[in-house]
């Protein structure tokens, strides 16, 4: 009984450091991307989803053969944010047009 409390604490835990770390780094690409400079960051695409949606922030979800595609604005402008690899594994660039 110990063990299992343990091992769900330990799952818990782990669930809640990999959030805060993963808005971590989505909130950095975000403050990092400007005109010349495009910011890779080691974020499933749909963590950045995820992320737009839990602060409110517009988005728009482009769905295409080639790619999947974020678009949104900041103080830079457009903001396009592409998903390099499968939706739920990857990293994601962070561009501004």
């Amino acid at each position: 009984m110990l063990i299992t409390i343990i091992i769900i604490s330990l799952i818990a835990i782990w669930l809640i450091w990999s959030r805060y770390f993963s808005n971590k780094l989505i909130k950095k690409g975000f403050e990092l991307v400007s005109k010349d400079n495009p910011v890779r960051v080691d974020v499933a695409l749909r963590e950045v989803m995820g992320y737009c949606e839990r602060n409110h922030l517009d988005y728009r979800y482009i769905k295409s053969q080639e790619a999947i595609v974020i678009e949104m604005e900041n103080e830079y402008g457009g903001v396009t944010i592409w998903g390099d690899g499968n939706f739920r594994l990857g990293s994601c660039v962070f561009s501004v047009d």
